[in-house]
């Protein structure tokens, strides 16, 4: 067993609950998690704060985007009013 500081796991925790480590890193991880409190915890803690959105919300982030804002339909309109 290859065993790793904890100020490297710390940089791997994001990958890690991303599940983008290979598994061999990932299995490092795991066995530091499980014998290190410190790192545990903090990954514990991380986990909930990095959660991802899910799609319905990306997709209603998206349209309030892609909508234009009140005053810019208001100026695109005096635009089109200034033309006639």
């Amino acid at each position: 067993m290859n065993t790793i500081r904890c100020s490297i796991v710390e940089d791997l925790l994001p990958l890690y609950i991303d599940g983008a480590l290979r598994e061999e890193t990932a299995q490092a991880v795991r066995e530091h998690l499980s014998a290190c409190p410190a790192c545990r915890n903090e990954y514990e803690k991380l986990a909930q704060t990095l959660t991802l959105p899910s799609a319905p919300d990306l997709q209603e982030e998206d349209r309030r985007r892609s909508r234009p804002s009140p005053a810019l339909k208001r100026r695109s309109l005096w635009r089109c009013l200034r033309l006639f």
